[in-house]
């Protein structure tokens, strides 16, 4: 048993889950009031605790993210917020 899977699954109000960084916004209540994630263990690096990797729905988007283990002491975390926007991002195209 190498790799371990983790799923959570919850309800709530859809306010705490606003986060846009930006002070003047005000939070907006999510129309779906659940969500659920799913974390993957996997035994890579494992010498320094192995990796992990995240997909999540949060009640605005899906969320995808990385732990990954440079040192017992030190990791890199890392993520996307509303994976879902990313062909609108890698569709952008630049004139001169």
């Amino acid at each position: 048993n190498k790799y371990q899977f983790e799923t959570t699954f919850g309800f709530g109000t859809g306010y705490i889950n606003f986060d846009s960084h930006n002070l003047a916004d005000s939070p907006t209540k999510s129309n779906n009031e659940f969500f659920f994630g799913m974390k993957l263990h996997t035994p890579l690096m494992a010498k320094n605790g192995g990796a992990k990797f995240l997909l999540e729905y949060d009640g605005w988007g899906i969320n995808i993210g990385a732990s990954i283990p440079i040192t017992d002491a030190w990791t890199i975390n890392m993520g996307v917020t509303h994976f879902e926007n990313i062909a609108k991002i890698l569709s952008i195209k630049t004139t001169f």
